[in-house]
């Protein structure tokens, strides 16, 4: 695991013609342990965006059409990127635009800055499941050992306990406890098969 892979904070580009978002809005992601680029040109997000694996791209553009333009511009080049857009354009039309030109959050602007960070940190958040999903799709084989060690224990635990259920002299308490081992042992590998399939 390589250290972009490894580290803590969020990797956050920020693109806006909106002087406050361009200074006062990283200075406080900053603040809270983000890594933060600006820009103002959406030709340089696309170009940024091709060279580096962002968590999200904040983009707080006038007029809001340009926002959007660009959130399906990153999402036809990179489906998985989080764009989260600032914007006091709130008409029926421009949400629903926005969702379907694939964008990640809408928060209206002005906002308070603790919403955007939480914004950032589940596209951190979503970032990171996503590196684990790739990580276990590279490697299925794992799974498979984990399902085949389980199942040589259960096979240890059913054999003992049907061993001793085979005594005639046992007890109704003991055999109703050897039971329920057993039937919990079945459920588990129950459980596992259709892992042991992948």
């Amino acid at each position: 695991m390589n250290e972009q892979e490894s580290s803590s904070f969020a990797r956050v580009l920020v693109v806006a013609n909106s002087e406050a978002t361009l200074t006062v809005l990283p200075e406080y992601l900053r603040q809270h342990g983000q890594f933060v680029a600006v820009t103002h040109e959406s030709a340089q997000v696309l170009a940024h965006s091709a060279e580096r694996l962002w968590d999200a791209v904040i983009i707080d553009l006038t007029p809001v059409a340009a926002g959007i333009d660009l959130v399906r511009q990153l999402y036809a080049q990179q489906p998985l990127l989080a764009t989260i857009v600032l914007s006091s354009d709130c008409h029926a039309t421009s949400i629903p635009t926005a969702i379907a030109a694939g964008v990640f959050s809408w928060l209206p602007a002005p906002c308070p800055l603790e919403l955007v960070e939480l914004a950032v940190v589940r596209a951190r958040e979503r970032r990171q499941l996503q590196r684990q999903a790739t990580a276990a799709q590279a490697s299925p084989g794992i799974a498979w050992q984990v399902v085949h060690t389980v199942n040589n224990q259960l096979a240890g635990i059913t054999g003992l306990a049907q061993l001793h259920m085979a005594d005639d002299l046992l007890n109704v308490d003991l055999r109703s406890d050897l039971e329920m081992i057993l039937n919990s042992a079945r459920r588990i590998s129950d459980l596992l098969k259709p892992l042991s399939k992948h």
